[in-house]
């Protein structure tokens, strides 16, 4: 029994629904809004908004990845790529999540190595504003126990308003990878062990 309002979405209904970044949420969560400021992700629910991020304030939505919860709202866009499913908890979520979830929570599960078969997939898009994004995984299993996974992302465009003084708005020039272990020596006993880095370098005006 689930006493709170959850939206939650499998890689399926993601595919489906077009969304391959958090800011696309919004078109199937109810009472969700999203919106931004430089790289900060701006989530508002239900009329509370996420306005003061800067400097080390915290969103009033807090974003989970695999468990780990991300501090800065400039982390809560950076994982959305081979995703296995995600959940959206309208808040407040202070029990079950601890602080700054007063307006909700965020869960992202990514995709685990699979030690039973070799796998794989890429998946490259062409849109307005010289955008171009491609995100690929490929699954290794290396023994009946143990298996790797290796997933990255690629995104780039040239903005979308011109900016005589900097960088065009909108302009990103993004690369992401992961790199996942897993183990399972018995059946009562797993280890998960992942590495994810984010370059941001943007594009001169």
């Amino acid at each position: 029994d689930v006493g709170f309002s959850v939206s939650a979405f499998d890689a399926e209904a993601l595919g489906r629904a077009g969304i391959d970044d958090v800011s696309r949420l919004e078109l199937v969560v109810p009472g969700l809004n999203y919106a931004f400021a430089g790289n900060d992700a701006k989530f508002n629910v239900r009329g509370a908004n996420s306005t003061n991020t800067f400097g080390d304030n915290s969103s009033i939505v807090g974003a989970f990845v695999d468990g780990i919860y991300k501090v800065r709202a400039s982390q809560q866009t950076r994982a959305f790529f081979d995703v296995e499913r995600i959940e959206f908890l309208r808040g407040p979520q202070g029990t079950l999540y601890g602080r700054n979830t007063f307006a909700g929570a965020l869960n992202v599960y990514t995709n685990k190595p699979d030690v039973e078969a070799f796998g794989g997939y890429i998946d490259t898009s062409l849109e307005a504003y010289d955008r171009i994004r491609s995100e690929a995984a490929f699954n290794v299993p290396i023994s009946d126990e143990f298996a790797l996974r290796f997933a990255t992302v690629y995104d780039k465009s040239s903005g979308y308003i011109e900016n005589d003084a900097g960088s065009d708005l909108g302009a990103q020039d993004d690369l992401s990878y992961r790199v996942s272990a897993r183990w399972i020596p018995t059946e009562d006993f797993e280890a998960i062990v992942r590495y994810h880095r984010t370059q941001e370098q943007g594009l001169e005006a």
